[in-house]
């Protein structure tokens, strides 16, 4: 038997030692990873629950926060589903429907086409206002009303066919229907309503029917296109400014049958001739003018009648309404001592006319009388009347002297309205009584003095006067209204009497260079709604008891 050198044996006792160290080290690690992976287990069950939980909150507050936003969608899409249905290019009404509805599609601005079914009878007030881009409509042979309004500002329709049952066009069914140049009206239409046509620049020829009996006020009023009308024998009663402002109508006769003449149908129809039926019962005419079969009231009054002057029959009593408007070649009128009357905007538009003499001191006139007089530089009023009415001289531009009455009671609303002319005015003393507007845009009234007996002041009465630095208003002005003297953006001084217990809001609203109001009445509120932070209210002082 071998022997083991120390050496060897050593080393064996060395290797046993480290696999017995080995095996033990081996035995303890396991056991310890053990441990630690369930405690890592057990932080990480703990986190999964957490996470959980959070989701389940999370989820719930996200599902809660979209049925908020889907709930407020759903109300917001509720309440524009009309203007959405409002951008439609093409509408089909369903088969069954007999009415369309006032108002129904009002508005409707993107809306070219639309088709109606057989069957429908009524088309109601208002049912297609404004739908400026409708340009294709056909109108059942059915239907036999058409309402007020029903088509106004279809500014692209046109051409129509009326259908024959309808006896009435209704009260501006087709204003401002602009590009309409072709219309053809029911066999059986007795009545055209007021302003039916009015501003459809584009119609320029139209045939009424023989049943037609009456033609409303404005009911093509502005046609300017409008070159030819026949007039039916049935036709009794044609309504003021009928066919006012057609520049290109050229031809007009009047049928027998046509008894009343209301303020001027023709008025600023500069191209027209117009002609009565043989033996007119109602009318008379002689050198371009025509007139009630009396003679005593001048209806109207040729626009292309090339004299400069006119001087009426002498028993003329009235000038009815829109007698002389828009004649362009009218330079001066002596109106004889039985005129009694001139009615509303008798001369208004008479672009060319200086000179109007009265000649009977009691002569009442109507409103807008001169209106639009752009010539006029001065005027006598009557000298016996107490009121100017509403518009008389507004737009006179070149007006700048005027003779008051000296019985002058009170001056309306817009009398003198942007007649830039005027510089200084001093009124009789019997005026107790300025309108709205009345001296509204007189851009170079730089002196006023108020009469002693005025007691009231309208609305904007010298708004914009801008060259006006100084007012002082008489004891017995109660209040300052809105917007009196607005725009007066050079006035500096202002006094106002004892008597003036109210300044209302707007009243000096803009007056840039007004620091300071003084006010005779110490009781006078001083409102920075009223006055602003720029005015001062200067008050006296209050008596000691």
């Amino acid at each position: 038997m071998l022997k083991q050198s120390p050496a060897i044996f050593h080393f064996s006792r060395s290797l046993l030692l480290l696999s017995a160290l080995f095996a033990l080290i081996s035995f303890s690690v396991p056991s310890l990873n053990g441990a630690e992976k369930k405690e890592k287990s057990e932080k990480k069950e703990k986190g999964k629950k957490e996470k959980k939980e959070k989701s389940t909150s999370s989820k719930d507050q996200k599902k809660e926060d979209k049925d908020d936003k889907g709930a407020a969608e759903k109300e917001e899409k509720s309440s524009e589903k009309g203007d959405s249905s409002k951008k439609r290019r093409l509408i089909v009404v369903k088969n069954g429907i007999t009415e369309i509805e006032a108002k129904q599609f009002k508005g409707y601005s993107n809306l070219r086409k639309i088709v109606l079914p057989k069957g429908i009878t009524s088309i109601g007030d208002e049912a297609f206002s404004g739908c400026k881009m409708l340009e294709d409509i056909e109108i059942p042979a059915t239907v036999e009303t058409i309402g007020k309004n029903a088509f106004e500002g279809c500014s692209r329709l046109t051409a129509l066919k009326l259908p024959d049952g309808i006896t009435e066009i209704s009260d501006e069914t087709f204003k401002g229907c602009t590009s309409l140049a072709r219309i053809i009206l029911p066999a059986n239409l007795e009545k055209i309503g007021k302003g039916s046509f009015n501003g459809c620049t584009n119609l320029k020829g139209i045939r009424i029917p023989d049943k037609l009996t009456e033609i409303g006020e404005e009911s093509f009023m502005g046609c300017s296109s409008l070159d030819s009308i026949k007039l039916p024998n049935e036709l009794t009663s044609i309504g003021g400014k009928a066919f006012s402002g057609c520049r290109s109508l050229a031809a007009v006769n009047i049928p027998a049958g046509v008894t009343e003449w209301k303020n001027n149908p023709f008025a600023n129809c500069p191209r027209l001739t117009i002609t009565l039926a043989p033996k007119h019962p109602s009318f008379l005419q002689f050198k371009g003018v025509i007139c009630s079969a009396d003679k005593t009231t001048i209806l109207h009054y040729s626009a292309n009648k090339r004299q400069a002057a006119f001087i009426p029959p002498k028993q003329i009593t009235t000038i009815g309404a829109g007698a002389f408007s828009g004649c362009l070649y009218l330079r001066a009128a002596a109106l004889p001592p039985t005129l009694e009357t001139v009615q509303d905007e008798a001369f208004s538009n008479c672009a060319n006319l200086t000179t109007i003499q009265f000649r009977n001191p009691e002569v009442a006139l109507g409103k807008g009388v001169f209106s639009n007089c752009t010539a006029l530089r001065s005027i006598a009023l009557p000298e016996k009347c107490t009121e100017l009415p509403e518009n008389l001289f507004s737009g006179c531009t070149k007006l700048t002297q005027i003779k008051f009455p000296a019985e002058l009671e009170k001056i309306g609303d817009g009398v003198f309205e942007k007649c830039a002319g005027l510089r200084q005015l001093s009124f009789p003393k019997s005026v107790g009584s300025i309108g709205k507007k009345a001296f509204s845009g007189c851009i170079y009234l730089d002196k006023i003095t108020f009469p002693e007996n005025l007691s009231e002041l309208g609305e904007n009465a010298f708004e914009k006067c801008i060259r006006l630095q100084d007012i002082r208003l008489p004891e017995g002005v109660s209040a300052v209204k809105k917007n009196t003297f607005s725009g007066c953006i050079s006035l500096r001084r202002v006094i106002l009497p004892k008597s003036v217990e109210n300044v209302e809001e707007g009243a000096f609203d803009k007056c840039e260079k007004l620091t300071k109001v003084t006010t005779l009445n110490p009781d006078l509120e001083e409102n920075e709604d009223v006055f602003g932070k720029k005015i001062k209210l200067v008050k006296p002082r209050k008596k000691k008891r």
